[in-house]
């Protein structure tokens, strides 16, 4: 009995004491910045502070972008003519003489890849259609890195290669080198049909815009009725018909020029005309809906890719820095000393 007494005075002492603490409603009052003088003979208690730890964080640097190295013109950036190699069969195998990579979903390409690779006397073999055996799909193949393309293509510069089909699903099939690719659906590509016709484009996140307008220098042409010629009347003086693969068994060369101010301007040359110069097929137009995107897609990886139901060959493939002919040295010993530093820091992923 007295400990409950004792408990129960002890409640109400502890009930009246925070009464004569408390404020309005039993809420701490917080006096007023004019109340804060005491009143004569009173006497103050200063209000009890909290002092914050004071914390320090480590400042975050953020190291500069590695600078792109001035490249010469006129030297060789890339050349492969495939003639080191014996004759050998096997993606796997090819992909590996060459150091290339095929591409697939799994690295990001739109599709896994269903072209068949070979290296026969002295070329590159590709079937993407096999006489129907093979269902193919577009299909990329990596030649050059991002990394490596870079100095490069800071500037102006050539991109040159020879092709020939040999057969192919329909009239609009084509093997054609892409250029600033970013590993999906962004690229630079001027595509040459087996018929004959051809675009001069950009494909920007998935959609297709053209550098050319239509007149004398439009790759897509196919009325050779209303004074401008198609890409095959240039080349042979026939006049293009869908029905005929005009551009099948013969070897042709395809000269890009990556003009950085202009746009891209393409040449081709008919190897089965002896004598036969490059004809001019396609020049950029301001007016072109392509004009707004070059020199937006930041990737500069080379690619090769097989426009879906497309079999032939690919050989002599080079690109150098300017726009003048292809250098006669066809070493790039010069390019890599002038990008050893450069790698060495980015890396050649």
């Amino acid at each position: 009995m007295k400990k409950l007494l004792t408990l129960i005075l002890a409640l109400l002492m502890l009930f009246t004491f925070v009464a004569c603490q408390g404020g309005e409603g039993g809420k701490e009052t917080t006096p007023k910045p004019s109340d804060t003088t005491a009143a004569p003979g009173e006497e103050t208690t200063a209000k009890e502070t909290t002092t914050v730890k004071e914390t320090t964080t480590a400042e975050v640097t953020t190291a500069p972008p590695v600078e792109i190295p001035v490249v010469p013109e006129g030297i060789m950036v890339f050349y492969e003519d495939f003639d080191s190699y014996v004759n050998t069969e096997g993606n796997d195998a090819v992909m590996a003489l060459l150091g290339w990579q095929i591409l697939n979903t799994s690295d990001g390409a739109l599709n896994d890849n269903t072209g068949i690779f070979s290296i026969e006397d002295g070329a590159l073999k590709y079937l993407n259609h096999n006489g129907g055996a093979i269902t193919g799909k577009d299909s990329y193949v990596r030649i050059l890195t991002d990394e490596y393309m870079a100095p490069c293509a800071q500037g102006d510069y050539t991109l040159q290669y020879d092709v020939k089909y040999i057969d192919a699903g329909n009239k609009d099939r084509y093997a054609v080198i892409i250029l600033n690719f970013d590993g999906t659906n962004s690229y630079n590509s001027a595509h040459i049909r087996i018929a004959g016709s051809g675009n001069n484009q950009v494909r920007f996140f998935g959609s297709w815009y053209t550098y050319d307008v239509a007149g004398d220098y439009y790759a897509a042409d196919t009325n050779d009725s209303d004074g401008t010629s198609s890409i095959i009347k240039k080349l042979t003086g026939a006049d293009y018909d869908a029905n005929v693969y005009a551009l099948k068994d013969k070897w042709i060369t395809i000269r890009y020029q990556a003009n950085y101010n202009e746009g891209p301007t393409i040449y081709i040359r008919d190897n089965s005309q002896p004598g036969s110069d490059f004809v001019c097929v396609s020049k950029p137009d301001p007016a072109g809906s392509a004009t707004f995107y070059w020199n937006e897609i930041d990737s500069y990886a080379v690619a090769f890719k097989l426009g879906a139901t497309i079999d032939g060959y690919l050989d002599n493939v080079a690109i150098w820095t300017g726009l003048g002919d292809m250098p006669a040295d066809t070493s790039t010993a010069i390019y890599e000393a002038a990008i050893a530093e450069y790698l060495a820091k980015v890396g050649n992923k």
